[in-house]
C-alpha cells in the first residue's frame, strides 16, 4: 500500500507556481511601489466621513497638478453594494462624494491615483 502511494504521488505533477507568475509578480510590485509612493508624500491624501458626504483632500503638493484615478468602495458583506467612482478634484484639491451614492454598511475604500508620472495607492475602512 505504501509503494502504491509513493508511485501515485510521484506521478502527480502539481505546480506551485502559476504559468503567468512573472506578470503577476510585476503587477504586485507595481502595487507595492504605489503604496510606497503614497507613504513618502509630505502629507497623505486625507478623507473625512461627514454627516452627508465623504470629503477627499489632496496633499498640498498635488493641488496644482493633474490628478486622475479611481475610488473603489468594497463592501465585504455584499458585492452588490460595491461602487467604483472616478476621481474628480476641484481646483482646491477637494472631492466630495455624497453618502446617498452608497448603501449603509462598512466599506473598504481603495484610492488609486496618478500624479506627476507616479501611481499612488491608499486604503481605509469606513462606515456609512
Amino acid at each position: 500500500m505504501i509503494l502504491t502511494l509513493v508511485i501515485i504521488s510521484s506521478n502527480n505533477k502539481e505546480e506551485l507556481v502559476s504559468k503567468d507568475y512573472y506578470a503577476k509578480e510585476l503587477a504586485y510590485q507595481d502595487h507595492i511601489n504605489a503604496v510606497m509612493n503614497e507613504k513618502v508624500l509630505s502629507e497623505s491624501l486625507s478623507y473625512h466621513v461627514e454627516e452627508k458626504s465623504i470629503r477627499l483632500i489632496l496633499p498640498s503638493e498635488m493641488k496644482n497638478t493633474s490628478v486622475s484615478g479611481q475610488i473603489n468602495f468594497y463592501c465585504p458583506s455584499s458585492s452588490a453594494k460595491d461602487k467604483k467612482l472616478s476621481m474628480k478634484f476641484n481646483e482646491e484639491g477637494i472631492q466630495i462624494i455624497e453618502k446617498n451614492e452608497l448603501q449603509k454598511g462598512i466599506y473598504k475604500m481603495e484610492l488609486t491615483w496618478n500624479a506627476n508620472g507616479k501611481t499612488f495607492y491608499k486604503e481605509a475602512v469606513i462606515n456609512i
